[in-house]
């Protein structure tokens, strides 16, 4: 069958390229091609695309934020850990004492005063324990010196406190004690 075709198109050609199509036929053609290109903008797509793209961005700063914030503490506690290694071991005795005499404050007002001083304590020690990365040759023993009378510093406040405590304290029934004799 397909041989009687080819055979038929072959000796009809002429009849197939004389015909031509009507004026009709290319102004339906030019009015459809007019109507895509003057298919309104699409905002939708671009702000999608444009939301998309600030999501990931933000995604991957954030990531990006958390794992260099990742690295700096991780550096800090290597490098606390190869200049001083006993450091741990003293950190770990004077945090004992220092929750030890802070949870005797439990029943009296100046807790949180205390508690208030001692965070301030702690953010000046944040601070000494990112410096030790940054800081030059020599400097790293002496930021661990001040690490160190740091903790003693907490201690010794807590302890004077609590003397305090005891040496106003008349009437064990009246934990209480004004601000001004700490």
């Amino acid at each position: 069958m397909q041989d009687n075709l080819e055979q038929f198109v072959r000796t009809n050609r002429e009849a197939f390229d004389d015909a031509r199509p009507s004026l009709k036929v290319w102004a339906d053609i030019d009015r459809a091609l007019d109507q895509k290109k003057s298919r309104p903008f699409q905002w939708r797509k671009i702000l999608k695309s444009a939301a998309a793209v600030l999501l990931l961005l933000l995604a991957g700063g954030l990531i990006g934020h958390q794992i260099s914030r990742g690295t700096e503490e991780n550096t800090a506690a290597e490098t606390l850990a190869r200049i001083s290694p006993e450091l741990a071991e003293l950190e770990a005795h004077y945090n004992q004492q220092i929750n030890a005499k802070f949870a005797k404050l439990a029943n009296y007002p100046q807790r949180e005063t205390v508690k208030a001083d001692l965070a301030q304590i702690d953010e000046t020690m944040e601070e000494l324990r990112n410096e030790i990365v940054k800081a030059p040759a020599g400097m790293e023993k002496e930021i661990v010196t001040n690490l160190l009378r740091s903790y003693q510093l907490k201690v010794q406040i807590l302890e004077r406190v609590l003397e305090r405590i005891r040496a106003n304290e008349g009437d064990l029934n009246n934990p209480t004690l004004d601000e001004t004799s700490i």
